[in-house]
């Protein structure tokens, strides 16, 4: 059995993962932490998170912020202000919750409302449902950041995480 390639799954030029706890993507940030020299911050709340990495992406940083879906939600008013108003650079991997089907009654419409939060905040979203596009999506959402002109949100499909997560064993 092939081993699989952790360390090669976020773009190098990413330097620094600042999260929010999220069952689904938790375990593989940390997985891929462990295997590279990532910088691993975690925080309580979403909005903490983007006014974390916007600071450190200010510093010369590549920050990547990683919560589930809801999080854009939670943290609006900090996107608003800093991402929107200000123009300052915010890369995010979210985990898709609350679509059709999904068996946790708290995350109903999640994916529903992230739709509409990506189009208002202006972010360019992206979906990847396979490791190959999740690395590539993120080297792109680092292209798109990099113009500073918009901010970028990369969104971990379902399947994307189920089989990562089969991954960890």
């Amino acid at each position: 059995m092939r081993r699989f390639e952790w360390e090669s799954l976020f773009p190098a030029e990413i330097d620094c993962v600042v999260t929010v706890p999220d069952s689904m993507l938790t375990p593989v940030v940390r997985r891929v932490v462990e295997t590279t020299d990532l910088d691993y911050l975690q925080t309580v709340h979403e909005s903490q998170a983007v006014a974390m990495a916007v600071g450190l992406a200010l510093a010369g940083r590549r920050p990547l912020v990683c919560m589930e879906n809801s999080g854009l939600r939670a943290a609006g008013e900090t996107i608003a202000r800093l991402v929107v108003l200000h123009q300052l650079p915010l890369l995010t991997l979210v985990s898709d919750r609350g679509g059709y089907g999904d068996p946790n009654w708290w995350a109903q419409y999640h994916s529903d409302h992230m739709r509409g939060l990506i189009s208002l905040f202006a972010l360019v979203g992206t979906v990847a449902a396979t490791p190959t596009e999740l690395t590539r999506a993120l080297r792109g959402g680092l292209d798109v950041v990099a113009t500073r002109m918009r901010s970028a949100v990369v969104v971990a499909a379902p399947e994307l995480l189920k089989g990562l997560r089969r991954e960890l064993g």
